[in-house]
């Protein structure tokens, strides 16, 4: 699953409140990926779109989510 909103993956109150992430991943989510600060909606939509199309290609997760990672270092997006 893609949280692609802002701090999706934050924990609130210092960690007293799980992230939205951490509480699908407690409900049985085999896998979240959400963002841990503020995105912009160009980089969000950038990187949803590089991500499921490498998973389209048949990368594996991991090495979808790294290869996105890459390309948006290479776009030299602000919000990294």
């Amino acid at each position: 699953m893609f949280l692609s909103g802002c701090r999706t993956g934050q924990a609130a109150d210092k960690g007293a409140v799980p992230s939205m992430a951490e509480a699908l991943i407690a409900q049985g989510a085999r896998a979240v990926l959400s963002w841990g600060r503020t995105v912009e909606d160009r980089t969000a939509t950038a990187a949803a779109a590089h991500l499921y199309g490498k998973l389209a290609a048949g990368y594996q997760l991991a090495e979808a989510l790294a290869n996105t990672d890459q390309q948006l270092f290479k776009q030299k997006v602000r919000d990294l």
